[in-house]
């Protein structure tokens, strides 16, 4: 007879630092390839393959962790999936950080801005905002990017707004498929 294990906290947290971490190397990964990938165009591909490779793995993990150590409600599953986001998304702020202070130089916000002044982006915002200043419009959207902490927060709201957009797809991919006969 299979002996049911009990959920133990500490074990569950302990698997989702560890699995927060890779799915944190991946969405990383994901990110430094999208920064890049304005460059070169060939990268972004690779990032968007990532961000899903990190959506799959997560779901994937708590799988692996149902199977090998305990049965686990659609809760405890939720409860997970958020642990290993909070995690990933704590190491992937950590890295783009370092990015904004130490290797973007003003690269991003320069791309945006050339992407800002094009003739249709212009007649966009002509369109959506009327006979405001053009360039109070650009400069608004280009301050967050001009400061790494700022950038980096900006960065952080995006990713937890992702998160937890994702906490229930990932959760349902951990669970147990239960087939119909």
């Amino acid at each position: 007879m299979i002996e049911k294990r009990r959920f133990d906290t500490q074990q569950a947290r302990a698997y989702c630092m560890n699995y927060g971490t890779i799915v944190g190397i991946v969405c990383c990964i994901s990110f430094l390839c999208a920064v890049y990938g304005l460059r070169h165009p060939g990268l972004s591909l690779v990032s968007n393959i990532a961000g899903l490779m990190a959506f799959v793995g997560a779901g994937r993990l708590i799988r692996r962790f149902r199977r090998q150590v305990t049965e686990i409600s659609f809760g405890r599953a939720c409860w997970m999936a958020f642990s290993i986001y909070f995690y990933a998304i704590l190491l992937t702020a950590a890295v783009q950080y370092a990015y904004f202070a130490f290797l973007d130089h003003g690269m991003l916000a320069e791309y945006i801005r050339m992407t800002l002044e094009t003739e249709e982006f212009r007649n966009l915002l002509t369109s959506m905002a009327g006979n405001e200043d053009m360039n109070a419009i650009v400069e608004s959207m280009l301050t967050p990017l001009l400061s790494p902490v700022k950038a980096t927060i900006q960065m952080l709201w995006m990713n937890c707004t992702i998160a937890l957009i994702l906490i229930l797809p990932t959760a349902f991919m951990g669970m147990k498929l239960k087939v119909k006969s």
